[in-house]
């Protein structure tokens, strides 16, 4: 039998014990949500972190450490009653008042003003007058709203209207997001524009995004046409890599359906890798693969005023694409460059550069023809041909203070059925104080 002494003894060893072993455990706690907060894992860091202010609710950087993983994760207004907690207590602690900032500046709405002036060698010129608003709740309610104006100069003039609204969901537990968006396209008569997108991060680095958007096309004459408004369904599949400072790359298949049995597919993929990173330069390179394929033929016979067929001074017939671009066997490799350069705190210029340095697909010609029945007919063929595309864009940056930010830029584009260029520019400003 024990004595009591010996009995005692041992309770006392046994909670001295439990005492030393418990010091180390929360500290080591701490550090590894901190760990944890600095690979964005942070559903598993909030868990950790709530443990420890449950422990030691004085814990002052542990509580404002939970405030600001609530707040990347969506919860804002558990973040602020957590912010201003700390500063009941502690009324002058810059990191709870930095919290609270953050949070009004991105819970404030953002009123966007654009334009946007493009002209082509088909020959038309396109101009987009667009006016926005966002505005971010919480994860759940995340709204933006835009109407466009679009004006088209070709043959004869025409116009349209885009009104459309989004709204984006966050679930972080599962780390989904979902975007829905409705919109109505007016050119002459008015067709319904629809969107859903869903992403999922896949770790820290990778992003799955699956997207179907029925949305118009205005990249041909015919196209924007008063009587002639084309409308695709686009859907997409992609798979992004975002390493920051490191790689970047994405990986997708594009399909766009015009009508039953008329899809333009599209895939492609792209990686770039940062060759100098420093403060005042920041420069990647990198490649690019594309190929794109249509299920049907939309090249057709230019007629003149009094519907005669055009020749080709090179032979055959003059051709246009209607009413949208119908790629066949397209195939491009791109060297890929991406510039920028910061000029101090708020003015940057960034630059994207993609050129095509071994680019073939199948041009298509067309000729008349005389049918068994003796009657004449346009038939067409294709021939293999080598051209070199290329796809640069340059913008400038400013950012005059925390409510205002302008963008100003450039873009060139040498494509397969025309070479375009066009100026962009877009005000930002912030609403409310």
């Amino acid at each position: 039998m024990f004595s009591a002494t010996s009995i005692k003894a041992v309770c006392c060893w046994l909670i001295l014990s439990f005492l030393a072993g418990s010091i180390p455990i929360f500290g080591q706690s701490e550090g590894h949500a901190y760990h944890l907060l600095s690979e964005g894992k942070l559903i598993r860091a909030k868990k950790e972190l709530l443990l420890i202010t449950q422990q030691n609710p004085e814990d002052f950087e542990a509580q404002l450490a939970l405030a600001w993983t609530e707040h990347w994760l969506g919860f804002q207004n558990h973040a602020r009653q957590r912010a201003q907690n700390v500063l009941e207590r502690n009324p002058n602690h810059e990191g709870a008042i930095e919290l609270l900032n953050a949070i009004h500046y991105l819970r404030t709405p953002v009123l966007s003003i654009a334009g946007e002036n493009q002209w082509d060698d088909q020959p038309m010129k396109r101009w987009n007058t667009k006016a926005g608003l966002s505005w971010y709740r919480s994860n759940l309610l995340n709204l933006a709203f835009e109407v466009n104006q679009f004006r088209f100069q070709h043959d004869s003039s025409s116009s349209a209207f885009i009104l459309r609204a989004e709204n984006t969901f966050f679930e972080p537990y599962s780390r989904v997001n979902l975007s829905a968006s409705l919109g109505l396209y007016a050119i002459q008569g008015n067709d319904l524009l629809w969107g859903l997108k869903a992403g999922r991060n896949l770790g820290n680095a990778l992003y799955f995004e699956a997207v179907v958007d029925k949305t118009p096309y205005y990249y041909t004459l015919v196209s924007v046409q008063m009587s002639n408004a084309t409308m695709m369904l686009n859907k997409e599949l992609s798979l992004t890599l975002n390493q920051q400072e490191k790689w970047q790359g994405k990986a997708a298949f594009e399909s766009n359906e015009f009508a039953k049995n008329e899809t333009v597919k599209t895939r492609y993929a792209w990686l770039l890798t940062p060759i100098i990173h420093r403060e005042k330069l920041k420069w990647s390179m990198g490649y690019a693969y594309s190929y794109s394929h249509s299920d049907s033929l939309t090249f057709l016979p230019q007629t003149d005023a009094s519907g005669e067929y055009i020749p080709n001074p090179d032979g055959g017939l003059l051709g246009v694409y209607n009413p949208y671009f119908s790629p066949k066997n397209q195939s491009v490799h791109w060297a890929l460059l991406s510039l920028q350069v910061p000029f101090g705190k708020r003015i940057e210029w960034k630059n994207r550069l993609s050129y095509g340095v071994y680019a073939v697909a199948d041009n298509p010609y067309l000729y008349e023809n005389i049918n068994p029945m003796g009657e004449p007919v346009v038939e067409y063929g294709y021939t293999e041909q080598r051209y070199y595309p290329a796809e640069w864009e340059s913008t400038f940056s400013f950012h005059f203070w925390e409510k205002l930010d302008l963008q100003v830029g450039y873009y060139y584009q040498r494509l397969f059925f025309y070479t375009a260029q066009g100026g962009r520019i877009e005000l930002k400003y912030r609403l409310g104080k």
